[in-house]
Order: structure tokens, then sequence, then C-alpha cells
């Protein structure tokens, strides 16, 4: 990830919902996961948002299991980070303005860069067939 990151993590059920862009700090790991280094970064921002995921194939580091599976996209296996802004988003689809960190400017710019990306990614795509 990097300082243009966006997230949006969906609680799906009636809690909050985040949205989340920037990047102060990450973690990003592959199999076979080091989880003392995961649980270095969590220890090194204690109180802070962090936000991640952890990819089906991490089972392989923990029972001994493998997995040949096609993987066309890539993604790290272990990803953490702490936002550098977060929006937290109610039951009600209100956004709770007293975590909002960071001006809606730097919201639009992330979101649009990552729109104009997808469609040169696409047109691209489109060019090739």
């Amino acid at each position: 990830m990097n300082n243009q990151s966006i997230a949006y993590f969906n609680s799906n059920s009636k809690g909050a919902n985040y949205l989340c862009w920037g990047q102060k700090d990450a973690v990003v790991l592959n199999n076979p996961i080091d989880f003392q280094a995961l649980q270095n970064f969590i220890d090194a921002h204690k109180k802070q948002f962090i936000g991640g995921f952890l990819s089906y194939d991490v089972k392989n580091s923990i029972e001994n299991l493998t997995s040949n599976n096609f993987d066309g996209l890539h993604f790290p296996d272990c990803v953490f980070f702490v936002p550098s802004n977060v929006v937290e988003i109610s039951a009600n689809g209100r956004p709770k303005l007293s975590i909002f960190r960071a001006g809606f400017d730097e919201l639009m710019n992330v979101l649009l860069n990552g729109l104009i990306q997808r469609f040169n990614l696409i047109f691209k795509f489109l060019s090739c067939a």
C-alpha cells in the first residue's frame, strides 16, 4: 500500500463502517507469515486504528497445508496499515465527524486519482483486445 491507499471496511451488520485513506505506516507479509512481525506492528500502534486483511493462503503458515491455485491478482498474504484519515460511518449512514482527521480535498484527490488509474487500466485492456 502507499500513501494514496483507500479502504472501506463494511461491518456486515448494524455496526459502524469505516472509510480510511492515506497511510502512516504498514506491514506487508507473505507466506510464511512472520506472526511476530505482525504482533510487533500491532504493539507499536496501540490505540490507533489499524485496518488490513489476511488472505486465505495464510492457512499455509498455520497448518501444514499447501495451495496451487492460480493467483492472477498477486495480492500480498497479509497487509495491515495505520491510515492517516478515518471516517466512521454509523449504522444510520451518517459520518462521525469527531474522528474525521483530514480535509475533504485530500480524500477527493485520492478518489479521483484512483478513478483515473482504473479508467486508464480499462482503456489499456480494451485497446489490447
